[in-house]
């Protein structure tokens, strides 16, 4: 039991240092290759209000605004409060495979296996010593 946990957290550990660079460089490369336009048809005021963009436009806040158009690319329905529910249509192709690929690969797929074996490592704790 021992060397299955020992082997596990190896790969925890190696999991999480990937996960420290990759997603936020994925994050900050999604939110700067956002398509003009994208930002042209709802980076303004009936989707946002004046102090969101001028939050939005500069960079802590650019990063936020580069989630919003990933979710409202890959779960249209998170869209609907801001009247931004067309997003898919309008974006372009390559645009729309990058956010799939950042949301499901990146952020659900290596996020998701580094919760998984974080749970799997905390239940095997009893049972090593």
């Amino acid at each position: 039991m021992q060397l299955i946990f020992d082997q596990l957290s190896t790969a925890f550990f190696n999991l999480m240092g990937v996960n420290f660079l990759l997603i936020p460089l994925s994050w900050l490369t999604i939110s700067y290759i956002i398509p003009n336009t994208l930002l042209a048809r709802y980076f303004k005021t009936p989707h946002f209000g004046p102090t969101e963009l001028i939050f939005l436009a500069q960079f802590p806040g650019s990063l936020l605004r580069g989630g919003m158009f990933v979710a409202a690319c890959v779960m249209p329905q998170r869209g609907k409060r801001r009247q931004m529910t067309d997003v898919p249509k309008y974006a372009p192709r390559w645009y729309m495979i990058s956010s799939q690929i950042m949301f499901y690969g990146v952020f659900l797929g290596f996020g998701g296996v580094w919760v998984a074996l974080f749970l799997i490592l905390l239940a095997m704790l009893p049972f090593v010593g």
